[in-house]
């Protein structure tokens, strides 16, 4: 298994906190893939997930964007920010109401910035799953 203490923060592999209303709950980099579970009776409207994203080329002003897309890549969230490691947070009551329209349980996190003349790729960040 794992182990998140370890993860590697040298300046040439990218990682990621992601932090629950404000409190980092988890760590990754580009080798890593996980699934955030969150229990479905526990969402309050007013919680939120913020990710930063620390690039081994920073760049700190360009635009910054994490989306999430259901099963079928539809999106549904499109959250911006801007430079290098600075928080993109979204509201989790849009996946509550996706879920409430849909019944969607499952969802991607993708996160990608916008740097002028270079093309834009969206790196697979994470997962999350509404139990």
């Amino acid at each position: 298994m794992y182990s998140f203490a370890n993860v590697s923060k040298a300046d040439t592999i990218d990682f990621w906190h992601i932090y629950y209303n404000n409190v980092e709950i988890k760590e990754g980099n580009e080798y890593s893939k996980f699934v955030l579970n969150l229990n479905l009776d526990k969402i309050k409207n007013t919680d939120s997930l913020s990710f930063r994203y620390y690039h081994d080329s920073p760049c700190f002003d360009c635009p910054t964007n994490l989306i999430v897309e259901d099963k079928h890549q539809q999106l549904i969230i499109k959250a911006r920010g801007e430079g290098n490691f600075n928080p993109i947070t979204f509201n989790l009551k849009c996946l509550i109401d996706y879920f409430n329209l849909r019944g969607e349980t499952d969802f991607k996190v993708y996160y990608y910035r916008e740097i002028e003349n270079h093309k834009i790729y969206k790196i697979s960040v994470f997962s999350i799953k509404l139990e």
